[in-house]
């Protein structure tokens, strides 16, 4: 029910940040934040409870429903994204990022900060989790956007990125590039 209230702002969302909510609130207030994220009308107010979920460090699994039944839209919502995925929140975001940007066709600017995001946060024992994910969407940006300037250099940032982690790692990504 709170969740509602701010979401049809009838109450502030300063107001819920005073309540002594427990674990379980928090994640029924994050599941349906998830879940109206979709609408335009409550877009905004839900991003808004999720990044301040995201900033009491509350781990849900209803962050990984992002992808489900269209909640979030990449283009409208690439922002809000790219904030989630710094944060590590959870990793099952990662991998439901890197599974959705990998099925779909995504506009090459918002695929390459998308990506860039996902290696700010990786360390080594992530990195291993989602390499090859990763690195077949870093290939699919490389080949599509081979006849852009902007966007391999994107693709050597993030190279960077995954050498810095995760050094081993650099071996497999530049076969794949090699044969791209």
């Amino acid at each position: 029910m709170i969740t509602i209230l701010v979401i049809m702002d009838m109450w502030a969302l300063e107001d819920i940040m005073t309540l002594p909510l427990d674990e379980q609130q928090l994640d029924v207030i994050c599941q349906q934040a998830v879940f109206h994220l979709k609408y335009e009308d409550s877009n905004i107010r839900c991003k808004q409870l999720l990044l301040w979920l995201i900033d009491l460090n509350f781990k849900s699994s209803a962050f990984g429903l992002l992808f489900s039944n269209e909640c979030i839209q990449i283009e409208r919502d690439q922002d809000f994204l790219i904030k989630v995925l710094e944060s590590g929140c959870c990793n099952e975001v990662m991998w439901e990022v890197l599974h959705y940007l990998k099925e779909n066709d995504i506009e090459l600017k918002i695929l390459a900060k998308l990506l860039l995001a996902v290696c700010k946060y990786l360390s080594d024992a992530h990195m291993k989790y989602l390499i090859n994910e990763l690195l077949s969407c870093v290939v699919r940006l490389f080949r599509l956007g081979k006849d852009d300037a902007d966007i391999l250099k994107k693709c050597l940032d993030i190279w960077d990125d995954i050498y810095r982690s995760n050094p081993l790692a650099v071996q497999p990504f530049t076969d794949l590039l090699e044969h791209s």
